[in-house]
């Protein structure tokens, strides 16, 4: 053991310090450091003693405690804890404080070390700094006279574990593995050893988190499932796969179930959203806005199917596009296959159709004129011609029909067309350039447009279809400008409105059909009498054209000198 270093040692002096609560309760200082020789190299490596003293100031001073230990040294390093052969005095430790070090019996080598903080102690700084004092009692446990206290022992002076501010808050531990967060000696948050977490004055949270009180928070029952419970039921639930219930149920198969398991709101694609109740799927919404009832593909902004039922009303009142201008309404009272009703007005600025029609008759609700001329009827049907066509826009429709043509039948029967509002694909094409600038776009056509300033058109884009926009200005028979609010992609070019469309009122050419039919069978049945009484007149003539004939036959056999048979 080496107890003496040569007079010329040079000590380089970097101490390191840290505050160690030991398991008795006794304090103590962890400090490291090197020794040199005079040449700078480290001392040989061994046991060497080592006297430590602390100090208020760098020089001179009194000495407020010390101790020797043998201390074992290897490449020039030592460390020691300070106060584990002389405790040290935790009041000592309210100011600055100067390490000296001497080894073996020689003089005290300079300088003195400053002993600086560890992070753990800085705490208890702050309080000697703020005109506080720390101390320790006989139970290890830390104590300063403005509100910071550590209990390491069985007693619990300040009320809680560890004391922050003020005696009655901090953290306390109220059985094994248990913790409490407490504030004016009210416990606060609770954590369990079995990983539950209680935030309010509660030591059983039975849920991953409860809140407020044991059976109220937010649990998981299984890998990436959460549920909210409210005394103790779930009232909302999220799984994995991104389903939330909202209800006592924790198996939703759909994105936001309500209720049960299979009712509420789910999603079929990027904008798509459906409504569904017991596994089926009752409205779609589709990401372009159209709203489908009893179907997941509509056709239009509503479009309603599904089983049709009868509705019966004492006071219903219907129209018919039959009705003349500014005619009113009739009474109906029984009406089949209804798929929508309404207890409210229904408005539309543009036609209601119907693709069937409900006709009542009541003689008591007519003035009747006359009967209708039977034989002028079947001319006006003779004039009225057939069609064989399809429509331009064969997206929209895609058929062959063979019917009538509106204007045809309104030279021959015009109070069988009727004239309305409504779009004409007069130009029907893809635009052949197109142009954006300060909210106008212009659209060149490759076909004339037929378009005048005012006029209303629709427009198709990618992004949406433009109805009933206005033309702002009319270049030439194929350029045009209308406002728009940003520059579109492309540009299919439909047609305008018109307010001479017409359409056919196919009712009335069956009427029409009918009376000429009962004209036809007239003349057919007349036609047949005629035939009969020609018939009958045919045989007399026959029969008197035989006699004639017998007679002849004799008046020859005279004039021939034959005997005439029958006389003697």
């Amino acid at each position: 053991m080496k107890y003496v270093l040569p007079l010329l040692l040079l000590v380089a002096f970097c101490n390191c310090f840290s505050l160690e609560m030991a398991a008795q309760g006794s304090p103590k200082v962890s400090v490291q450091g090197t020794l040199k020789t005079s040449i700078g190299t480290a001392v040989d490596n061994g046991t060497y003693t080592l006297k430590f003293r602390l100090y208020s100031v760098a020089t001179g001073g009194s000495i407020l405690w010390e101790e020797t230990d043998d201390v074992n040294i290897v490449g020039g390093v030592y460390s020691h804890l300070l106060g584990s052969v002389n405790p040290l005095d935790p009041a000592n430790f309210g100011g600055t404080l100067f390490l000296g070090v001497t080894p073996g019996a020689g003089a005290e080598l300079s300088p003195r070390t400053e002993m600086t903080y560890a992070p753990y102690a800085l705490s208890v700084a702050g309080i000697a700094n703020n005109g506080g004092s720390a101390s320790f009692d006989a139970n290890g446990n830390l104590k300063t006279n403005n509100g910071l206290a550590v209990n390491t022992g069985a007693e619990n002076p300040n009320g809680v574990d560890l004391a922050i501010g003020d005696g009655d808050s901090g953290i306390d531990q109220f059985g094994d593995g248990k913790l409490a967060i407490r504030t004016q000696d009210i416990t606060r948050m609770t954590f369990l050893d079995n990983g539950k977490v209680g935030i309010g004055a509660l030591n059983d949270a039975a849920y991953t988190l409860s809140i407020g009180d044991a059976d109220t928070g937010i649990d998981q029952f299984g890998d990436g499932k959460l549920a909210i419970k409210t005394n103790g039921a779930t009232s909302m639930s999220f799984l994995g796969g991104g389903q939330v219930g909202v209800g006592n149920f924790t198996n939703p198969t759909i994105r936001l179930a309500i209720g049960d398991n299979d009712t509420g709101i789910d999603q079929f694609g990027d904008g798509e959203l459906g409504i569904i109740t017991n596994g089926n799927e009752r409205m779609r919404i589709k990401p372009n806005g159209r709203i489908g009832i009893g179907t997941n593909n509509p056709q239009a902004a509503l479009h309603v199917t599904g089983s049709p039922t009868t509705i019966s009303s004492s006071n219903a009142n219907f129209f018919h596009s039959v009705f003349s201008n500014g005619a009113g309404t009739n009474d109906g009272s029984n009406f089949l296959s209804v798929v929508g009703y309404f207890n409210g007005d229904l408005v539309a600025d543009q036609s209601i159709v119907s693709a069937t029609s409900i006709n009542w008759s009541d003689a008591r609700t007519k003035k009747v004129l006359g009967l209708s001329d039977a034989q002028k009827d079947l001319a006006l049907l003779n004039r009225i011609r057939i069609t064989d066509y399809r429509m331009i826009d064969q997206r929209a429709d895609n058929k062959d029909y063979k019917k009538v043509i509106a204007q045809e039948v309104a030279e021959v029967f015009p109070q069988a067309v009727m004239t309305s509002r409504r779009i004409i694909p007069n130009v029907y094409e893809q635009a052949s350039t197109f142009q954006f600038a300060n909210g106008m776009l212009t659209v060149t056509t490759g076909k004339a447009h037929d378009f005048a300033v005012g006029n209303e058109i629709d427009l198709i884009t990618p992004e949406g279809r433009l109805s009933n926009i206005k033309v702002a200005s009319v270049k030439d028979a194929h350029t045009f400008t209308v406002a728009a609010e940003k520059a579109p992609s492309n540009v299919f070019v439909y047609g305008k409105y018109v307010d001479d469309f017409k359409s056919v009122d196919y009712d009335a050419l069956s009427m029409l059909n009918i009376s000429a039919t009962q004209e036809m069978y007239r003349q057919i049945q007349q036609l047949q009498q005629e035939n009969a009484a020609l018939r009958n007149e045919n045989g007399a003539l026959r029969t008197q054209s035989a006699s004639i004939e017998s007679r002849l036959s004799k008046v020859e056999a005279m004039l021939n000198g034959e005997p005439s048979i029958g006389k003697r």
